[in-house]
């Protein structure tokens, strides 16, 4: 639909001046803040904080110097206890190397006492080990029970004459009943030619095997006892 304004110009003018008047117009007001002040509130804000971690770095120092100056003066405690913790280790040690050959039903003075009566004329010991049931280690790693005995020695003489000294000396080992109730089996593990002070001799050395523990126990029943006799 086409609309046509027959009114004068200058009523139209006056009408459109009307509608403008007759419009609501509406405000807004934002107060006025100064930077000024959020400024200086956050830098205080941050020198306070600043302060703080400063406060906080000083004190802890202060704990930390303490703690340490404590530890320095404990230097003398320390010192004792590590020593005893040593010696400590050192005492277990030579326990569980006591353990390790402290089989009840070994009697160590009369294996030893054997011994010394089966060693012949021309051969003579040098060391004796106990070997260990858990690792086979010698010596000071003894770990478990024993289970058998190195005896290296030697034998005066050449080849023929030194081998037969050994045998002679493995024999009469087997023959003594002291030594030979506790061992399973008395055999020559290794025989060298050697010289000592420039003479021929025979570095040997002998693998004795214990027997079991229940074997042990059963040697100990059947073995005889002493008769015991009163004096008048």
């Amino acid at each position: 639909m086409i609309e046509i304004n027959l009114l004068p110009k200058e009523l139209r003018k006056k009408r459109k001046e009307k509608e403008v008047k007759a419009r609501p117009t509406v405000r807004l007001t934002l107060p006025k803040i100064k930077a000024v002040p959020v400024v200086s509130l956050a830098v205080v804000v941050l020198i306070l904080l600043h302060a703080g971690i400063l406060f906080f770095a000083k004190s802890t120092g202060r704990t930390l110097d303490g703690l340490k100056s404590k530890w320095e003066q404990m230097e003398p405690q320390r010192a004792k206890i590590a020593k005893i913790s040593s010696d400590t280790k050192l005492i277990e040690d030579k326990v569980r190397s006591l353990k390790s050959i402290s089989r009840p039903q070994l009697n160590w003075t009369r294996i030893l006492s054997g011994l010394n009566q089966s060693v012949i004329s021309n051969v003579w010991l040098y060391e004796l080990e106990v070997v260990s049931k858990v690792s086979g280690a010698k010596g000071k790693k003894l770990q478990g029970e024993p289970v058998s005995i190195d005896i290296k020695g030697y034998a005066l003489g050449e080849s023929d004459k030194a081998t037969a000294l050994v045998a002679r000396f493995i024999n009469s080992l087997k023959s003594n009943n002291k030594f030979a109730q506790y061992f399973d089996d008395i055999e020559l593990d290794s025989i060298n030619n050697s010289k000592i002070t420039g003479q021929e001799v025979m570095r040997f050395q002998l693998d004795c095997k214990l027997k079991a523990p229940e074997q042990e126990k059963a040697v100990k029943k059947t073995a005889p006892k002493k008769k015991k006799t009163r004096s008048k």
